[in-house]
Formats: structure tokens, sequence, C-alpha cells
């Protein structure tokens, strides 16, 4: 009796135990809970943590961040069918994927205090649905203008999935949380390697549109079976004190590390083929870069992410933003050589996805699990300016400039130079 009553109590007014854990017992038989209760907060064992049923939990969060976010590194590959079906050039069709990433980014704001309000289980789903419908309607549009607002919808879709995966993921470990949060991130990298060949190969048998009915399908299937089994440990803060953390320094920081990086961040993904082209690579050696690219950021978000278990994650953040603009550097000034390209991929890759997946990590030792959704959110909004301005400003620096490639990444040093000295 004294133990139902104290696990009604925690409900109600947010108490903990003396250590400073919530203590909740599986299929405890206490007074019966409302149904937002019960959503909010699912009664796990304290055992749970760094156990089996943890690592249930990030193989579902894998598979959801593998279909989520890998669709946005997969939105080359309709490119070229979608300005050869409207008759636009790819400048304007790049537009489409900035629209979504930046919308992606923004609803993180609004996704982390609706997943404290009716818990992550339903967001996650809800989320994959929208995803699910963007396709389905991409793949009826028209008119091009379209594809603006249903891309818009994928986005705001993916936004409301990331930020309750990581920040679920994160309430279920305490001693192998770098870990964890890199397999999950994994997914990201994973999918942008596993995605792009197979869907082209599906747009050359059956067309863009089939590609996109049959993608809906897939992602709602996907992502509302791992949904389900993303249940939370721990309560969350449902009224964000907003102001607090605007005017936090540390808070200042993150954001403006996100501000800064979007800036540059993805142009090597982008661009690294092309410049790999016209310094003389053959088609085989330049794509054989961009895969260097894909699986150093996959498996630094995995081996990174177990060494910030180690020497601690703030650390390997600041390694990451300096390394990132090493890599930048290198690139500028030696990328014409093979050797030294490829070693700018790897240096790259792993501490792009070292940067990705660590950052919840620092946002949950900086700002604790309870505030992790939101936090989160305000801070990765800081990336929606230059994420959505990056692509388009790269394709209009390709056509009007023969040195696009140094100007870029000239750019791209200088960003992240300055992000390493903000986190420093």
């Amino acid at each position: 009796y004294a133990h139902n009553m104290q696990h009604n109590n925690t409900h109600k007014h947010g108490g903990d135990d003396d250590d400073g854990d919530y203590d909740y017992t599986l299929g405890t038989d206490g007074p019966p809970l409302t149904e937002e209760e019960e959503d909010a907060t699912t009664a796990v064992d304290k055992s749970g943590v760094d156990g089996w049923w943890a690592w249930w939990v990030v193989l579902c969060a894998f598979l959801v961040m593998f279909m989520a976010l890998g669709l946005s590194y997969a939105f080359g590959v309709f490119l070229v069918p979608l300005a050869e079906e409207f008759h636009v050039g790819r400048g304007t069709v790049a537009w489409v994927g900035s629209i979504c990433m930046c919308c992606q980014l923004l609803t993180g704001i609004g996704a982390g205090p609706l997943s404290a309000q009716i818990g992550f289980r339903k967001i996650i789903m809800f989320g994959g649905s929208l995803i699910s419908v963007g396709l389905v309607l991409s793949s009826f549009v028209t008119q091009f203008w379209m594809l603006y607002f249903t891309y818009a919808a994928i986005g705001i879709g993916q936004g409301l999935s990331y930020i309750p995966v990581f920040s679920c993921v994160t309430q279920w470990f305490e001693q192998k949380r770098g870990l964890a949060v890199g397999i999950c991130a994994a997914g990201v990298g994973t999918g942008n390697l596993v995605l792009p060949p197979v869907l082209e190969a599906t747009i050359q048998g059956f067309g863009w549109r089939r590609t996109l009915q049959g993608l809906s399908l897939t992602v709602f299937v996907l992502i509302f079976m791992c949904g389900w089994f993303m249940m939370q440990r721990l309560p969350l803060t449902i009224k964000l004190n907003y102001g607090k953390y605007i005017k936090d320094r540390r808070f200042q920081l993150f954001w403006l590390t996100n501000f800064l990086g979007s800036f540059g961040f993805i142009i090597p993904f982008v661009h690294v083929v092309p410049y790999a082209l016209d310094h003389g690579f053959g088609e085989e050696s330049a794509a054989f870069v961009l895969s260097t690219l894909g699986i150093s950021s996959t498996a630094g978000r995995i081996v990174l992410g177990y060494v910030g278990d180690r020497i601690g994650h703030l650390q390997v953040l600041r390694l990451s933003t300096l390394m990132l603009a090493f890599g930048s550097l290198l690139w500028l000034l030696l990328g014409q050589y093979p050797v030294c390209l490829f070693i700018m991929a790897v240096v790259y890759g792993t501490f792009a996805g070292a940067f990705i997946a660590t950052l919840p990590v620092c946002l949950v030792e900086v700002f604790g699990v309870s505030d992790m959704p939101s936090v989160t959110g305000l801070v990765t909004s800081g990336a929606a300016p230059g994420t959505l301005l990056s692509a388009p400003f790269a394709y209009v620096t390709t056509i009007t400039s023969s040195s696009h490639y140094t100007l870029h990444h000239s750019r791209t040093t200088n960003t992240h130079l300055s992000l390493s000295l903000s986190l420093s």
C-alpha cells in the first residue's frame, strides 16, 4: 500500500526518491491512472536501464531513424526525374529538399513539449503517418509547386519523429548512453547508404511516382510498428521555461554551434562527387569518395559515442568541431590529390557523424533528462536557416563561378572554425 501511494504521489507531484531517480515498477497494482498519465509516463522497472529492453528500444530507434531521416539524404535520387517531369532546373528542385529539412528542424521546437504532454509513442507514430501521407500526396502532384507543400508535410513528420526518438533512448541508458545514441543516430547514416541505390533502381523500374507510393507504405508500417515500443521511463517537463534557457550562456553556445555549422555542414556530402569529377577522378572513384564519407559517418556515430562514455561527451563534441574544421581545411588546400581527398572523407565523415550523435547526449548531461526533448528542439532549430539556404546557394555558386568548390569550402572552413571557437 505504501509503495502504491508513493507511486501515485510521484505521478501527481513529480516527486523522486532519495537518490534523485524515479522509481517505477512494471505491473504495479496501484490506483488507476488517467489516460494522459499512462501515455506520458510508462511504469517500468529501474533494472531495465542499460538492460535488454533498453537495447530493444535502441533497435526500434535505429529503424525509425533509418526510414524517417534517411529519406532526407536520399532526396537527391529524385532530382533528375522531378526536373525532367516538370521541366524545371535542378536548383529549383533543390528548394524542395531544403524546405523539407528546414521544416524538420523547426518542428523540433514543438515536438519536445508535445512529447511531454502526450508521450513519445503517439508523437512518433503520428510523425510517421504524416511522412507517409506527404509521400503519397507527392506521387499525385500535377504542378511542381505542390511539392513544396507535400515535402513540407514530410519535414514536419520527420521533426515529430527524431526528437522523441533521441529523447527516449537517452532515458533508457546511464552507463552506455553515448553508445546507444550513437547506434540510434547510425540509422540515418545507414539509410544514407542503403536507400539511394534502392530508390534509384526502383525509379528506373517503376517510375518516381510508384516509388514514392511504395516508400509511403514502407514508412508507415515500419515507423508505426517501431514507434509502439518507444516508451518513456521518466516524466518530462511539460511547461518549459524558455526564457530561462534563452538567457543561459550554455544554451546560447549550443544554439550558435548549430547555427554556424548549418551553413557548411552538409556541403561536403553534396559536392564531393562533382568536385572529384572536376579534378580528374573517374566516376567510380568519385562515388567511392562519397561512400567513404557515408561509411565513416556511420562508424563515427557508434565508435565516438562509445569513446564519449569513457572520456566525456562534451570533450568528443569539442574534438568533433575542431576536426570538422581540419577536414574542411584539408579539402581546401590539398583536395585535388586523391589520397588527401580520401583522408578528408574519412576525417570529415567520422567527426560529422560523431557531432550528430554526441550533441543530444551533451544536452542531457547539461540540462537534464526531463528537459531534453524541448531543449533539443530549440537547439536544433538553430540549424534551420543554413539548411534552408545551403543547397540552393550551392547550386547558384556552381553555375556562376568556375572556382565554386574553393569558394564553398573556404566558407565551410571559416564556419567550422567559428563553431569550434564558440564551443571552446
